[in-house]
């Protein structure tokens, strides 16, 4: 668990009696079920970080694609409106 004292760090640390560890193992298991709980919510969070990440980025992309394009048919359309204007209505150098 990345640079964190796991539940066993811990009880290693405080060399628990034999009577103590029955004592609380009950609570020390529910500690390492929670741990893993921890560890997979973590590793599926990261994981999830990295589709989003990944989709955003597809986002962006295509977003840029779109603006392209958008600015490509504006000029387009300005181009063959000012074509179809009659010459006398458009002013020329």
């Amino acid at each position: 668990m990345d640079n964190k004292k796991a539940i066993d760090d811990f009880l290693k640390a405080k060399k628990l009696t034999r009577e103590e560890l029955e004592l609380f193992k009950d609570i020390i298991q529910e500690t390492k079920d929670r741990e893993e709980q921890i560890t997979q919510l973590s590793r599926q969070a990261r994981e999830s970080c990295v589709r989003l990440f990944a989709e955003i980025n597809i986002f962006f992309e295509k977003t840029a694609i779109l603006s392209r394009t958008l600015a490509q048919t504006l000029d387009e359309m300005e181009t063959n409106y000012l074509r179809s204007l009659p010459a006398d209505r458009f002013y020329r150098e």
